[in-house]
């Protein structure tokens, strides 16, 4: 069985437990597979003095940020089923370790390190203690799924090519004028999200941290966002017309937001059908709230049925069936 041990982030990060395995692998000759030399907790490695692999080749030999893992991976198996593999900071954060779990089919042993992202944390000071931290080379995923809240951080930053990546993926959801902190070696600097790639060093302490925004400093927008909005106008120190609306009372404005919306994409105006299809959405979280409020259902209801209804009846894209070509 493969075992994984996280090596932490600095030299001397590493557990008892994880230094008892490793000598232990030495002495009866399992082979020992460090992911990389370049960084501070291998220096742990070569105190101990143990003969070991290093993959910074894989480094080198892979296309692109997709492949790495599969391929750092691979290397790790090729070395035997008995093999130890050591990487910087907690296992569970590493792709790679990610990937090897799915190819030995969960078949291994895991010994977790100080995490690499604790350092981070503190460099970032976010004002409360939940946040969400996510690797630069899964957020793409994390982001088409939804998956990204603030407070945020983006670790495993490692080179320009890809905080250029992220740049675009962060100031689309949050704005590219946002002031997030670019992190590197445990020092936090203050700058605007589109600097991001324009920073002098990367390496694989580099990170991005993103505090909390408060709805009225946002410069995009989600749609829980435009639920909040709703449900502030509809309180009761909110607004004095939207307090009082009912289903009836505003039922024909989501008719008329739609002829709107139909006469925009007759005109082929796109701006105007960007406007007229907030608008109808602004009719659709109404509906929504107001039916929260007396406990009919809720947004959350709303997207559930459109989501399984659309699934069900494409079971030729998202089932096992087959689209015809007729």
């Amino acid at each position: 069985m493969i075992t994984v041990i996280g090596l932490g982030v600095e030299q001397g990060d590493l557990t008892k437990r994880g230094e008892e395995i490793i000598l232990s692998a030495a002495q009866s000759g399992r082979k020992i597979v460090v992911r990389t030399a370049n960084t501070k907790s291998y220096q742990t490695v070569v105190a101990l003095g143990v003969p070991h692999i290093c993959l910074d080749y894989v480094y080198e030999n892979s296309r692109n940020f997709a492949t790495l893992a599969k391929n750092l991976a691979k290397a790790v198996t090729e070395q035997g089923d008995d093999s130890v593999y050591l990487v910087d900071g907690d296992s569970t954060e590493d792709n790679s370790v990610k990937a090897l779990l799915k190819r030995t089919r969960g078949k291994m042993e895991i010994i977790d390190g100080v995490s690499k992202t604790t350092a981070i944390v503190r460099a970032a000071n976010f004002k409360g203690c939940s946040y969400t931290a996510v690797s630069a080379y899964e957020l793409m995923e994390k982001a088409n799924a939804g998956a990204l809240s603030l407070p945020l951080i983006v670790y495993d930053l490692d080179d320009s090519g890809l905080a250029s990546d992220i740049k675009l993926a962060l100031g689309d959801l949050f704005g590219e004028e946002s002031q997030v902190k670019y992190i590197r070696d445990g020092k936090a600097k203050r700058i605007s999200l589109f600097e991001l790639d324009r920073q002098k060093e990367y390496d694989y302490t580099s990170a991005v941290a993103i505090e909390d925004v408060d709805l009225l400093q946002k410069t995009r927008f989600t749609i829980d966002d435009l639920k909040e909005i709703v449900v502030r106008l509809r309180a009761p120190n909110g607004c004095p017309w939207d307090r009082v609306q009912t289903p009836d009372s505003v039922k024909m404005s989501a008719v008329e937001e739609a002829y709107e919306l139909v006469d925009a994409i007759d005109c082929n105006d796109d701006e105007k059908v960007l406007e007229e299809t907030g608008d109808l959405l602004l009719q659709v979280i109404f509906h929504a709230v107001m039916k929260e409020e007396t406990g009919a259902f809720n947004l959350s209801d709303v997207l559930t049925g459109i989501c399984t209804k659309l699934i069900t009846r494409h079971t030729h894209v998202f089932g096992e069936d087959k689209a015809s070509d007729g």
